[in-house]
Protein backbone atom coordinates (compact mmCIF):
# COMPACT_ATOMS: atom_id res chain seq x y z
CA UNK A 1 0.00 0.00 0.00
CA UNK A 2 1.31 3.15 -0.88
CA UNK A 3 2.37 5.90 1.89
CA UNK A 4 2.27 9.66 2.01
CA UNK A 5 4.98 12.29 3.10
CA UNK A 6 5.72 15.61 2.63
CA UNK A 7 8.74 16.99 2.13
CA UNK A 8 9.75 19.81 3.90
CA UNK A 9 8.88 23.10 3.29
CA UNK A 10 6.26 22.11 0.59
CA UNK A 11 2.55 21.45 0.87
CA UNK A 12 2.53 18.41 -1.71
CA UNK A 13 1.92 15.45 -0.98
CA UNK A 14 4.62 12.49 -2.07
CA UNK A 15 4.03 8.94 -1.88
CA UNK A 16 6.02 5.84 -2.15
CA UNK A 17 5.31 2.82 -2.85
CA UNK A 18 7.18 -1.20 -3.84
CA UNK A 19 6.76 -2.93 -7.06
CA UNK A 20 8.96 -6.31 -8.43
CA UNK A 21 11.17 -4.99 -11.01
CA UNK A 22 10.68 -7.76 -13.58
CA UNK A 23 14.03 -8.11 -14.62
CA UNK A 24 15.71 -8.64 -11.48
CA UNK A 25 12.54 -10.03 -9.54
CA UNK A 26 13.11 -7.90 -6.42
CA UNK A 27 11.13 -5.13 -4.87
CA UNK A 28 11.96 -1.77 -5.83
CA UNK A 29 11.09 1.17 -4.25
CA UNK A 30 9.22 3.68 -6.13
CA UNK A 31 8.90 7.65 -4.77
CA UNK A 32 6.88 10.53 -6.42
CA UNK A 33 5.37 13.84 -6.47
CA UNK A 34 1.24 13.31 -6.07
CA UNK A 35 0.69 17.12 -7.08
CA UNK A 36 -1.53 17.17 -4.66
CA UNK A 37 -1.98 19.35 -1.55
CA UNK A 38 -4.84 17.58 -0.06
CA UNK A 39 -4.15 14.25 1.63
CA UNK A 40 -7.17 12.66 0.79
CA UNK A 41 -6.55 13.36 -2.55
CA UNK A 42 -3.35 12.26 -2.81
CA UNK A 43 -4.23 9.13 -1.43
CA UNK A 44 -6.51 8.21 -3.89
CA UNK A 45 -3.68 9.33 -6.35
CA UNK A 46 -1.32 7.38 -4.84
CA UNK A 47 -3.27 4.62 -5.08
CA UNK A 48 -3.83 5.30 -8.95
CA UNK A 49 -0.26 5.79 -9.20
CA UNK A 50 0.43 2.24 -7.39
CA UNK A 51 -1.76 0.71 -9.25
CA UNK A 52 -0.70 1.63 -12.80
CA UNK A 53 3.11 0.69 -11.83
CA UNK A 54 1.86 -2.50 -10.67
CA UNK A 55 0.13 -3.55 -13.74
CA UNK A 56 3.07 -2.04 -15.90
CA UNK A 57 5.58 -4.47 -14.44
CA UNK A 58 3.85 -7.23 -14.56
CA UNK A 59 3.09 -7.18 -17.82
CA UNK A 60 4.65 -9.81 -20.45
CA UNK A 61 6.33 -7.65 -22.72
CA UNK A 62 9.87 -7.09 -22.81
CA UNK A 63 12.00 -3.95 -20.65
CA UNK A 64 11.82 -1.46 -23.33
CA UNK A 65 8.63 -1.63 -23.81
CA UNK A 66 7.50 -2.22 -20.01
CA UNK A 67 10.17 1.53 -19.48
CA UNK A 68 7.60 3.31 -22.40
CA UNK A 69 4.63 2.05 -20.99
CA UNK A 70 5.63 3.48 -17.26
CA UNK A 71 6.29 6.49 -19.24
CA UNK A 72 3.04 6.78 -21.02
CA UNK A 73 1.15 6.09 -18.02
CA UNK A 74 3.31 9.21 -15.92
CA UNK A 75 2.55 11.08 -18.93
CA UNK A 76 -1.31 10.31 -18.79
CA UNK A 77 -1.43 11.38 -15.55
CA UNK A 78 0.38 14.45 -15.77
CA UNK A 79 -2.20 15.43 -18.59
CA UNK A 80 -5.04 14.55 -16.51
CA UNK A 81 -3.96 16.78 -13.39
CA UNK A 82 -3.86 19.49 -15.86
CA UNK A 83 0.22 19.87 -14.76
CA UNK A 84 1.70 19.00 -18.57
CA UNK A 85 3.95 21.87 -20.32
CA UNK A 86 6.25 21.72 -23.31
CA UNK A 87 8.89 21.06 -21.08
CA UNK A 88 7.32 18.13 -19.42
CA UNK A 89 6.69 16.92 -22.84
CA UNK A 90 10.32 17.33 -23.70
CA UNK A 91 11.15 14.97 -20.46
CA UNK A 92 8.74 12.22 -21.67
CA UNK A 93 9.60 12.20 -24.63
CA UNK A 94 13.22 12.31 -24.61
CA UNK A 95 13.15 9.63 -22.21
CA UNK A 96 11.46 7.33 -24.13
CA UNK A 97 13.87 8.56 -26.98
CA UNK A 98 16.82 7.12 -25.20
CA UNK A 99 15.33 4.05 -24.21
CA UNK A 100 14.21 3.10 -27.72
CA UNK A 101 17.30 4.29 -29.54
CA UNK A 102 19.84 4.90 -26.83
CA UNK A 103 20.47 8.88 -28.44
CA UNK A 104 19.32 11.83 -26.63
CA UNK A 105 16.79 14.12 -28.05
CA UNK A 106 18.44 17.14 -29.73
CA UNK A 107 16.62 20.30 -28.22
CA UNK A 108 18.31 23.09 -30.53
CA UNK A 109 18.12 26.66 -29.22
CA UNK A 110 16.97 29.57 -30.93
CA UNK A 111 20.37 31.09 -31.87
CA UNK A 112 21.66 26.84 -33.18
CA UNK A 113 18.76 26.56 -35.29
CA UNK A 114 18.82 30.00 -37.30
CA UNK A 115 22.56 29.15 -37.71
CA UNK A 116 21.93 25.27 -38.55
CA UNK A 117 19.04 27.02 -40.96
CA UNK A 118 21.60 29.15 -42.90
CA UNK A 119 24.36 26.30 -43.03
CA UNK A 120 21.37 24.27 -45.15
CA UNK A 121 20.26 27.18 -47.13
CA UNK A 122 24.11 27.71 -48.04
CA UNK A 123 24.52 24.26 -48.81
CA UNK A 124 21.32 24.08 -51.06
CA UNK A 125 22.84 26.11 -53.25
CA UNK A 126 21.67 29.59 -52.50
CA UNK A 127 23.36 32.17 -54.15
CA UNK A 128 26.05 34.91 -52.26
CA UNK A 129 23.46 37.49 -52.51
CA UNK A 130 20.76 35.50 -51.26
CA UNK A 131 23.13 34.09 -48.29
CA UNK A 132 24.18 37.90 -47.22
CA UNK A 133 20.69 38.96 -47.24
CA UNK A 134 19.78 36.13 -44.78
CA UNK A 135 22.39 36.39 -42.90
CA UNK A 136 21.22 40.10 -41.84
CA UNK A 137 17.96 39.13 -41.51
CA UNK A 138 18.87 36.11 -38.66
CA UNK A 139 21.61 38.77 -37.54
CA UNK A 140 18.70 41.35 -36.87
CA UNK A 141 16.61 39.11 -35.12
CA UNK A 142 18.72 37.39 -33.05
CA UNK A 143 19.95 40.71 -31.87
CA UNK A 144 16.44 41.67 -31.61
CA UNK A 145 15.76 38.55 -29.37
CA UNK A 146 19.03 39.54 -27.40
CA UNK A 147 21.77 36.73 -25.71
CA UNK A 148 19.74 35.31 -23.06
CA UNK A 149 16.88 34.86 -24.64
CA UNK A 150 18.46 33.36 -28.32
CA UNK A 151 20.00 30.28 -26.19
CA UNK A 152 16.16 29.18 -25.02
CA UNK A 153 14.59 26.08 -26.94
CA UNK A 154 13.52 26.82 -30.56
CA UNK A 155 9.94 25.64 -29.49
CA UNK A 156 10.09 28.07 -26.32
CA UNK A 157 9.44 31.24 -29.78
CA UNK A 158 5.77 31.92 -30.84
CA UNK A 159 4.03 33.55 -33.65
CA UNK A 160 3.52 36.50 -31.11
CA UNK A 161 7.19 36.79 -30.52
CA UNK A 162 7.71 36.62 -34.19
CA UNK A 163 4.48 39.67 -34.66
CA UNK A 164 6.50 41.54 -32.05
CA UNK A 165 9.86 41.46 -34.01
CA UNK A 166 7.56 42.15 -37.49
CA UNK A 167 6.39 45.54 -35.53
CA UNK A 168 9.78 46.70 -34.18
CA UNK A 169 11.08 46.38 -37.37
CA UNK A 170 8.11 48.61 -38.77
CA UNK A 171 8.98 50.68 -35.85
CA UNK A 172 12.15 51.52 -37.55
CA UNK A 173 10.65 51.82 -40.80
CA UNK A 174 11.73 48.46 -42.31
Amino acid sequence: MASLKKLDRSSIWHCQFYVTDPTTGELKQVRKSTGETSKKKALARAIEMERTAKQTMQSDDDEKTQLIKAIHSQLGQDIARGTISGAGLRKHFSAMMQILTGEEMKIPTIKTWCNEWLDRKTAAGSSKATMARYKGHVKTFLEWLGAERSQKPLESLSTSDMERFKQALQARGI
